[in-house]
């Protein structure tokens, strides 16, 4: 049947004009000759079904083969106008309709004027699809536009400066790809970058997915036969064989895979990293979304970007460890992913071969039941979700059972509500939950946006009944109180334990947090995806730019807790450190330890991590780069993120950190770690003091030795908004008499800081004119007004901060020592200048601003 909805006429003219496409017929050739005895074919039992006219899914154009060779054929005359068409070849004998397996196939009038293909092949030649320098330029300023417009946690997880980096390096990859390519850039050539920058982003949901993408992206990028012969699982950065696909069995289940055409599994899963979407510094999920696992996706994020990023060719060089420790280099040969998925298949008839297959109940003999639900994305599974779970309490009610492991692992989400019934069948009393406030970004799709976005539903394009505006321009969903979740009727009675690991994200984060916060059940496993700082979900948007025809997956809603949590996910109550070797062996130490739990044992697992002086690292620093003391502020962005493997990981300079060290022996905290560009290897070397860290960059390649501070970006672009309070002054007078004046302020962020226009009404009701401030961050020298301030304290916690800055210069016509103190606290914004006379020894308050919105 269709795999996807007919895209939209006006879409389907966009991508015709990208194309330069013209109409005209296109001859389609299907080879059953070698199934045409089997399914004993008449004339009148070959047709052809597709999206576009004189095409239709609901009924067929027939194939003939009138020289009765097996291959049947037609010719479609497609109208001025048309773009790429999705089709299927479909049986139609008695009634009974035999759709042709796979998803849909391809014609592109004007592009090609023939398809010819063996019945249910892999459609292979098909025409590359390019764009030119500018309409690449078009798609990427519609995807940052988009970004801005509709995404309601763009700065959770990014800074300013990290934005403006995303955006500089894509617009570098647009110049580099029309270098390379001239005016004719192959689609998947602009897949890479567009995928890093999105990714960039940090945000789970939001991503080009492997799902919503056009028949043609498929096409392209979903089916060639350049794959790895094997299904894998990635423990830190060891790469184990889940699943054998070679012709010969070559690769048994536990085999390690130590190199990959001369690469290192290591260096492969780096270069990776950075196209996988997930929350904030969370590799972990990124590691997790680079396996091959899932066998009834459309596509794996490792074969894509893989195929991509180094255009493999001929069979694929591997260095293996085997089962039985021997390590030996072979050739195996590649293969498409359906073809690896059907080998699989047939070879372990436990994978799952569909989405509904991904619920599992089973029973121990000691009266132990097993749960293992996969997804919550019930919406398209083939079984009822709702009745299934019910119907497995029951059993397990009606069998006795005294304990229960549900297997979330691996479960990236999806429905909430499907969350929520699992929640309500494993507590055993009333119980309170709370729920994160709503964001979003906007109350109603720009105009100039509608055309390039949908979803599953239209009501995303007016959310004006449904949020109301802050004085930040965001908008807030109205506020969900807590609610008393009753006992299913059939709930679980005994001991429960979750399994949890880096795959649980989206909905199964939120059952994982809210298990933790309740205490309803003991998790066992590795901390999940997502993090507790926030999340982006909710209903997505799929952005599709029109030249290059890729989807963007947006999410419209965010949700924030009461308080801002750390940059991770949820950490189980019983941490089992993923173990490579066990899983070579075909053991699973999270379940043996979640049974060992159960069973009141004790259990050979690591406790849960208490936080660190190594947390004092994490997030984002603003580095000042001068190669002098004289030169012009320059800062660039460093990034240390939770790493399952290292200290930390992250990026210096936009670069990624490797062999990351840490030593706090001496009493302070002090860090080593290299990055790499064209001319080599950097090493940095840095120690951190009164919240600043104090490092060093030395370059053999370059023969330089930078020295560098690092500090905590203020949230200035938090303050955007318009803001009401008041000045008091010091009255120049007689530097005594106190003057309070009401003040209202408009903020709007700009590139490294914020500007305010404040408006001043006088005592006695009148006017007092406007001033305008400028604030802009610079690490160790901090812009004032237009001239730069010596900063003497700096704290930054979450979304607050307080900044005192110094320089020398005159007040009430003397010279004089002048310091303010900016701070940004609970909601309300200060600056307290403070004046010491040359001469003098005692600072006393010129005058102090407070602000409130």
């Amino acid at each position: 049947m269709p795999s996807r909805i007919p895209r939209p006429a006006l879409l389907v003219s966009l991508v015709l004009a990208a194309v330069g496409a013209s109409a005209q017929p296109v001859t389609i050739e299907i080879d059953l000759a070698t199934v045409s005895d089997t399914l004993q074919l008449d004339a009148q039992s070959v047709g052809v079904r597709g999206d576009t006219a004189p095409l239709a899914w609901d009924r067929s154009a027939a194939l003939t083969d009138e020289d009765g060779d097996g291959v049947y054929t037609a010719t479609l005359d497609f109208p001025e106008g048309t773009g790429t068409v999705a089709y299927k070849v479909v049986l139609d004998r008695a009634g009974e309709l035999t759709w042709e397996r796979g998803d849909n196939r391809i014609l592109m009038p004007g592009r090609m004027d023939r398809d010819r293909r063996v019945f249910g092949a892999t459609q292979t030649d098909l025409p590359v699809r390019t764009v030119s320098t500018r309409q690449l330029g078009q798609d990427l300023a519609l995807l940052q536009s988009a970004m801005q417009a509709l995404h309601p946690g763009l700065r959770l997880h990014t800074s300013d400066a990290e934005l403006a980096a995303i955006v500089e390096k894509l617009s570098l990859a647009t110049r580099q790809l029309g270098g390379q390519y001239g005016e004719a850039i192959p689609v998947p050539a602009a897949y890479l970058p567009i995928t890093k920058a999105v990714a960039a982003i940090r945000d789970g949901h939001t991503q080009v997915s492997v799902y919503n993408q056009s028949a043609y992206t498929e096409a392209m990028l979903y089916r060639r036969a350049d794959r790895v012969p094997f299904s894998f699982r990635l423990v830190g950065e060891r790469m184990i064989v889940t699943g054998d696909a070679t012709p010969d069995r070559a690769l048994p289940v536990g085999t390690e895979i130590l190199a990959l055409d001369g690469r290192s599994v290591r260096e492969v899963i780096e270069a990776l990293m950075p196209y996988a979407s997930a929350d904030g510094s969370n590799d972990a999920k990124r590691r997790d979304l680079l396996q091959i696992v899932d066998l009834v996706a459309p596509a794996e994020r490792f074969d894509v970007v893989y195929s991509l990023l180094f255009a493999p060719e001929g069979d694929l060089e591997l260095a293996i460890r085997q089962p039985d420790g021997t390590e030996r280099a072979l050739e195996v040969p590649r293969m498409t992913a359906d073809a690896r998925r059907d080998v699989l298949w047939a070879r372990d008839a436990s994978l799952p071969r569909s989405r509904g297959d991904l619920l599992q109940a089973s029973f121990l003999d000691d009266g132990t039941a097993i749960l293992r639900i996969g997804s919550f994305a019930t919406f398209n599974m083939n079984v009822d979700y709702n009745t299934w779970l019910v119907e497995a309490f029951r059993e397990m009610k009606s069998r006795g059972a005294e304990r229960l492991i549900v297997d979330v692992r691996g479960n990236g989400g999806g429905m909430d509500d499907a969350a929520s019934l699992l929640f309500a069948h494993i507590i055993q009393e009333p119980t309170e939950v709370t729920f994160w406030k709503g964001v979003t970004a906007y109350d109603r799709v720009l105009e100039s946006l509608r055309p390039h976005v949908r979803s599953w539903s239209n009501d995303f394009y007016d959310l004006s009944d449904r949020v109301t505006r802050q004085p930040d321009g965001t908008f807030a969903l109205a506020g969900r109180p807590p609610v008393t979740v009753s006992p299913a009727p059939d709930a679980f009675t005994g001991d429960v334990a979750v399994l949890i690991d880096a795959g649980p994200s989206s909905a199964t984060f939120y059952l994982a947090n809210t298990i933790e916060q309740t205490g309803a059940a003991t998790l066992v496993g590795q901390t999940t995806g997502g993090s507790l700082k926030g999340l982006n979900a909710g209903q997505m948007i799929f952005l599709t730019l029109p030249n290059t025809g890729l989807v963007v997956d947006v999410p419209i809603f965010g949700s924030r807790p009461p308080e801002l949590g750390p940059d991770r996910g949820v950490i189980p109550d019983v941490l089992v450190e993923p173990d490579a070797d066990a899983v070579m062996e075909g053991r699973d130490p999270e379940m043996e330890a979640a049974l060992a739990v159960l069973a009141g044992e004790a259990v050979d697992a690591t406790p849960a991590p208490t936080p660190s002086q190594t947390d004092a690292l994490l997030g984002t620093w603003m580095v000042d780069l001068r190669p002098t003391p004289e030169s012009e502020t320059y800062t660039q962005p460093f990034i240390l993120r939770a790493s399952d493997d290292a200290p930390f990981s992250g990026s210096f300079y936009n670069s990624p950190i490797q062999s990351a060290v840490v030593n706090d022996d001496w009493g302070d905290l002090r860090v080593a770690f290299t990055t790499s560009d064209g001319s080599g290897v950097y090493h940095h070397t840095a120690v951190l003091r009164d919240g600043r860290l104090h490092g060093t960059t030395h370059s053999i390649g370059r023969g330089f030795l930078a020295v560098w501070t690092a500090a905590r970006p203020l949230p200035l672009a938090d303050l955007a908004g318009d803001w009401a309070g008041t000045l008091t002054y010091t009255d120049y007078q007689d530097d005594a008499s106190q003057v309070t004046l009401t003040t209202a302020a408009t903020v709007e962020a700009v590139p490294g800081g914020a500007q305010l226009v404040i408006s001043f009404i006088e005592p006695n009701g009148s006017p007092g004119g406007t001033t305008l401030l400028t604030l802009r961050d610079g690490a160790v020298a901090f812009e004032y007004d237009g001239l730069a301030w010596t900063e003497l304290e700096r704290e930054v916690g979450g979304d607050s901060f307080r900044l005192v800055i110094e320089r020398e210069g005159t007040d009430n016509n003397r010279a004089a020592t002048l310091r303010h103190t900016l701070s940004y606290i609970d909601g309300t914004l200060s600056d307290r200048k403070e004046v010491r006379y040359a001469g003098t020894d005692r600072f006393f308050q010129r005058n102090v601003s407070t602000f409130t919105r």
